[in-house]
């Protein structure tokens, strides 16, 4: 049986937490709960100043209203700056319990603690996710462009310059013209989703990486994550198969946000509308949220822990 065999790690993960002599659902209850309350003061917060800012208008609230909207980015930065440093100290944590090191709140903090490579992991995924966008962007539209289906764009360009109009904001702004331009962009979706989608796979591991070898550097880890994924693909994907339904319960629970919406299209009146219905279904996410995690996230990603583990040394093994 291979060793990432989903009958192997499934069990061996499920052991690992009964064995650790700290309760690891009140890890993920403290690791969730965390996480989700600062997402819900973000939020509220932010709900505040969008009020504050509707009621700064003319010319004499400019400097009131500057002054909210720079602070409504910068909790925006909060959020999207510390927030993923609390993610992976939680990764590490249940790298420690794969390894049956029985991981306290203290280890929660691992990303924190070592924010340096972090941060630069994190560049370094965002700098070549970008570099594919861009790329696939300019590869994908020159392919269109030489299609049937840009024909119209090509019509439409020369009777504007027929016309004699040719700047080009004009023909941006166009209706008639930016129709022809949106007709491009499921395309457009389709192959930048092909592109992105495998990169993302490949840097699965990363984080793990990072957590595991801190002292290795940031390009250390994506060359490795790249090297153990791409040689493991089709295992890796089972493995991610068999968890489906964890998968499609994440959906669902995002989904329950919108419940305010699917209830309006469906003609069901819950007695609650405007903001009050988006907070309370916001709410109801959050608890479904910290219900599912509660239940079952500390085995899937001790299962990944413990698949990482097979594919990559530990730094003690290597060193010995």
């Amino acid at each position: 049986m291979h060793p990432l065999s989903y009958c192997l790690l499934r069990p061996a993960a499920e052991d690992a937490l009964g064995a650790a002599r700290y309760a690891p659902k009140k890890l993920i209850l403290i690791h969730t709960a965390v996480s989700l309350a600062v997402g819900l003061v973000l939020s509220i917060l932010t709900y505040v100043l969008d009020l504050g800012i509707a009621q700064t208008g003319g010319l004499s609230g400019i400097n009131s209203r500057a002054m909210l909207q720079s602070l409504q980015s910068l909790l925006s930065m909060v959020s999207v700056i510390l927030l993923p440093f609390w993610e992976i100290g939680y990764l590490f944590t249940a790298l420690q319990f794969a390894r049956r090191r029985s991981p306290d709140t203290g280890s929660l903090f691992a990303g924190l603690r070592n924010w340096g490579v972090v941060l630069r992991s994190m560049v370094l995924k965002c700098a070549l996710l970008i570099a594919v966008i861009f790329i696939g962007v300019q590869t994908i539209s020159t392919v269109y462009l030489m299609t049937p289906a840009a024909r119209p764009m090509y019509d439409f360009a020369q009777q504007m310059a027929e016309a004699g109009i040719t700047d080009p904001f004009a023909m941006v702004e166009n209706e008639e013209y930016v129709a022809l331009v949106m007709q491009a962009v499921p395309l457009m979706l389709i192959g930048l989703a092909v592109l992105i989608l495998p990169l993302m796979y490949l840097l699965r591991f990363v984080d793990y990486v990072v957590m595991d070898r801190p002292e290795l550097g940031a390009r250390y880890a994506v060359r490795t994550s790249i090297a153990i994924t791409w040689r493991n693909f089709k295992q890796l994907f089972k493995l991610d198969l068999h968890f489906w339904w964890y998968y499609l319960l994440e959906l669902l629970v995002a989904a329950v946000s919108y419940g305010y919406l699917a209830l309006d299209i469906a003609g069901i009146d819950i007695g609650i509308a405007g903001d009050t219905a988006v907070f309370v279904f916001y709410l109801l996410s959050l608890a479904a949220q910290l219900g599912l995690y509660v239940w079952r996230k500390n085995t899937v990603f001790t299962t990944y822990a413990l698949a990482y583990d097979c594919l990559c040394p530990r730094a003690e093994e290597t060193e010995s």
